[in-house]
Parts: structure tokens; C-alpha cells; sequence
């Protein structure tokens, strides 16, 4: 709750910029590898993942760009892969103009999408 606050109160005051300049900040933050993991790397993870979804539920259109700085999230090689991928394709479905548009692509590429569950 409280993200959607700062994320939603950054907006109002800063413009859709802010919100971009803040993905991308908590961006460098975030363990680049997997084996980078620790107790608060895992507080950090659920932060970041807290301000992404926030971001994406504000009421603005995606001329904004206020989406723009999560596309430096492809580098966090730490954060879940299926979470990165369902926050980048709903990110990319609403601006698909995000920052490092190549890590993005790369990451994509190489995350294996999930196999769909058949009802035995």
C-alpha cells in the first residue's frame, strides 16, 4: 500500500518522469546475478516488485512514459524470472518504448516461458 502511495503521490508531483527515474534507480539496486540472493536482497526484491506493480496500475496513458525506467530491470538477473517476464510483457503491452530495449529483448529471449498445465 504504502508504494502505491509514494508511487501515486510521485506522479501527481513530480510528473509521469519521476515514476520512470525511480524504476530505474531501484534498478541499481538489485543483485545482477542469481547467486547474489540474501535476506535483504529479498526484502529489496519484494520492494521493487511493490513500486513496479504500483507503476503499473496508475491511471495514466503510456505517452507518458511513466514506464520507461522498468526496462532497466532486465539487468536485475536476480529477480525472478517469471515475475520479470509478466511485469515486462504487461509494462511493454502499455509503453513499449521502455528503457534498454536490447537487455529487455535479450532477457526475454533467454527466460523460458511457463509450460501451460493440462487437466488430467
Amino acid at each position: 500500500m504504502a508504494a502505491r502511495r509514494l508511487v501515486s503521490r510521485s506522479a501527481d508531483g513530480g510528473g509521469a518522469d519521476v515514476v520512470s527515474r525511480m524504476l530505474a534507480a531501484i534498478a541499481q539496486f538489485l543483485p545482477r546475478t542469481a547467486g547474489d540472493e540474501n535476506r535483504s536482497a529479498t526484502r529489496l526484491f519484494a520492494a521493487a516488485t511493490e513500486l513496479w506493480r504500483a507503476a503499473l496500475d496508475l491511471p495514466l496513458p503510456a505517452t507518458c512514459r511513466h514506464l520507461a525506467g522498468a526496462g532497466r530491470l532486465a539487468d536485475a538477473r536476480a529477480l525472478d524470472d517469471g515475475m520479470w517476464l509478466e511485469l515486462t510483457a504487461r509494462t511493454v503491452e502499455l509503453d513499449p518504448a521502455v528503457d534498454h530495449p536490447d537487455a529487455v529483448a535479450r532477457r526475454a529471449a533467454e527466460t523460458p516461458t511457463p509450460k501451460p498445465r493440462c487437466a488430467s
